[in-house]
């Protein structure tokens, strides 16, 4: 890591123009291992989640967008 700090440092003093103003420089990081599985505790409705909303899509299809809505979506206006 210390490496990449020394390397994106050096980038940055090469290319800045100390003529131009300067408010935030931001760098990322991603890919840098194996991706990691997250155990999910609804990973058993997921199927189940997925078959709703295609049913609920061919509702939709059928009777128009507002047809069906999931509870969450509603307000007390």
């Amino acid at each position: 890591m210390v490496h990449f700090f020394r390397e994106v440092r050096a980038l940055f003093h090469k290319h800045w123009r100390k003529s131009s103003s300067l408010r935030l420089v931001g760098v990322g990081l991603s890919n840098l291992g194996p991706r990691a599985r997250q155990d999910d505790l609804f990973d058993q409705e997921l199927p189940l989640l997925r078959e709703l909303d295609l049913k609920m899509d061919a509702i939709r299809d059928k009777y128009g967008k507002n047809a069906v809505r999931r509870g969450a979506t509603l307000s007390d206006a």
